[in-house]
């Protein structure tokens, strides 16, 4: 039958005619020897011959099964028409009954063949389609194969990232007990983990010259001022807030082979954009140097830079008259005005940070000679219970302290207020004229939120969190 189906495709296949020959020689052989006295089946109601004309219907495709019909028609009509020891007699009338077997031999093998060489032609369409379907299909499972080994391989970068980020994060956190040079150490440190730095340097930008003041990767040459317009790198780096890489001028190079200077560089900046320093980069893999890692490379340099910049004025603030002389707190003036800078700093770059307000319960209770002393006692637990890069300050109510912490998510700073809170339980403060009632206080704690306009709407929110009713005492 496979064969047959396909006889349209590879021509007229004459093996038909020479099957059909055989099987009728042997028919009639078979006939004379064993029905001598009835030559050609005639006496026969259905004519061997149907077997011959059947078989190559279904083996063979029409044109062949038609042929192979018509050569046992001819054979059968010639019997039919010399009979032996008769005289076949013609008539119209009774031609078709007299021939019937002839001419259904050829309408029967038409028919067939043609049935079933459509059904065969069908059936190769459908395995064609079956073939290609499952070529399809195993493309298909080849690209889901390869989507679903993406897609873990992308949740996998995703996970690293995201404790990438949170390490930065803890690392953030740690400076807040450094010192700028110390920042500025801590900062190698982080590229040498982060971005596989081999050999870092930073350089402090003094009356227009960059001097080579914290190295890393065993460089000796600590203190030495440089031409930054000798190095490309470094002098772009100066012109630019971006990161810059050799590969902008000399086509991607070696970073293991260069020897030329600095490849990879940024500027360490103020928020008003004064040059406070450069990082550079003078060595690392050239299988980390690529544009995810000048990425993350200014990303880490970028808040460092607002690390070092927080400690800067900080240090510069220590040195003017901006606390409040009783309680040794900032006072609300300078406070609202770092907070503004804080809010607008943790609104640009999506950085979390946290105000808390405490307010002492019932304070019109309390005799107005014994609050001096309770506030100046509260301000000292407050302070040396946070860091130094955390902000403590005299709220606009006598009542009222507030403690900033930067780079801190609200669990965090909450924890930290416990902390607070219950040092100042410890101490079992009787400050109302009875001398019976203990000091209460309310805390409340709330972090920036996106859609948040200003300062001013945070601190309403942690002052609306201390109402009657919801605060903590």
């Amino acid at each position: 039958m496979t064969e047959g189906s396909s006889g349209r495709g590879r021509g007229y296949r004459w093996t038909s005619l020479v099957e059909t020959v055989l099987f009728i020689a042997v028919a009639l052989v078979v006939g004379h020897l064993v029905l001598p006295d009835d030559p050609g089946y005639l006496s026969f109601d259905l004519h061997p011959f149907w077997t011959i004309v059947i078989l190559a219907s279904l083996r063979y495709g029409f044109r062949e099964a038609v042929a192979c019909a018509a050569v046992a028609a001819l054979v059968h009509t010639w019997y039919i028409a010399t009979p032996p020891g008769a005289v076949f007699h013609f008539s119209a009338l009774s031609l078709f009954a007299d021939f019937r077997d002839p001419l259904l031999y050829l309408v029967v093998a038409g028919v067939i063949s043609g049935f079933t060489q459509h059904l065969l032609e069908r059936t190769l369409v459908l395995r064609r389609q079956l073939v290609e379907n499952s070529e399809h299909t195993a493309e298909l499972e080849e690209a889901n194969r390869a989507a679903s080994e993406a897609l873990h391989q992308l949740e996998s970068r995703i996970a690293s990232e995201l404790t990438s980020i949170l390490d930065l994060f803890g690392e953030l956190a740690r400076t807040k007990q450094m010192t700028a040079g110390q920042i500025k150490a801590h900062l190698l440190e982080v590229l040498a983990e982060h971005i596989h730095s081999e050999r870092g340097v930073v350089y402090d930008y003094e009356r227009g010259r960059l001097v080579r003041r914290h190295v890393s990767g065993g460089a000796v040459d600590e203190g030495r001022a440089v031409n930054g317009e000798a190095d490309v790198v470094l002098r772009e780096s100066l012109r630019t807030a971006d990161v810059v890489h050799l590969g902008q001028f000399t086509g991607d190079p070696d970073p293991e082979q260069w020897s030329g200077g600095t490849v990879l560089a940024r500027a360490l900046r103020t928020e008003e954009g004064e040059v406070l320093g450069v990082v550079g980069v003078e060595a690392m893999p050239f299988v980390d140097y690529h544009p995810h890692t000048f990425k993350l490379f200014g990303t880490i340099v970028e808040w460092w830079s607002r690390i070092l910049d927080e400690r800067l004025r900080l240090d510069e603030l220590r040195s003017r008259s901006v606390y409040d002389e009783e309680l040794g707190l900032y006072n609300y003036a300078y406070f609202a005005n770092r907070m503004e800078q804080e809010f607008e700093r943790a609104r640009r770059f999506s950085l979390p940070i946290s105000l808390c307000l405490g307010r002492v319960q019932n304070w019109d209770d309390i005799s107005p000679e014994r609050t001096g002393a309770l506030r100046q006692t509260l301000a000292r637990i407050v302070s040396e219970c946070v860091t130094e890069l955390d902000l403590v300050a005299a709220y606009r109510a006598d009542d009222t302290l507030a403690v900033a912490f930067p780079i801190s998510m609200a669990a965090d700073a909450e924890a930290r207020l416990g902390a607070i809170a219950e040092q100042i339980e410890r101490f079992d403060f009787s400050p109302y004229t009875d001398g019976e009632r203990r000091l209460a206080m309310s805390w409340s704690t709330v972090e920036y939120e996106i859609g948040m306009e200003s300062f001013d709407e945070m601190a309403a929110k942690a002052e609306a969190a201390m109402e009657p009713g919801d605060a903590d005492a």
